[in-house]
């Protein structure tokens, strides 16, 4: 959490989806497992300026916070792709039972 927004001491409600793919890291294929997690907090800015490397820093074009309906809207590309309709289902009828395996 602290890498990827700046925020430290969330407290991370149920663990909602997994997702291990390869990316090719620094020329080397590297198998990334991602959790998801439910958490909730006041909105602010998002702050990375010490938390992420000069590869990833190049790498990012932009941070920002999505409303649900943004995220069903957008023509961005989004990993999971059905995180819009998996995050609905979850705010209608909480967390899954157990994490969801997502694809791509």
């Amino acid at each position: 959490m602290r890498e990827e927004t700046g925020l430290g001491h969330v407290e991370l409600g149920p663990r909602l989806w997994d997702r291990t793919v390869v990316v090719n890291h620094r020329g080397t294929p590297t198998r990334l497992e991602k959790a998801w997690f439910l958490a909730r907090v006041a909105p602010l800015g998002v702050d990375t300026s010490g938390n992420i490397d000069e590869q990833e820093r190049a790498g990012t074009t932009q941070h920002r916070w999505w409303r649900l309906g943004e995220l069903e809207a957008t023509e961005e590309v989004l990993a999971p792709r059905e995180q819009p309709s998996f995050l609905r289902q979850v705010l209608r009828e909480g967390p899954p039972p157990q994490p969801l395996a997502v694809g791509a």
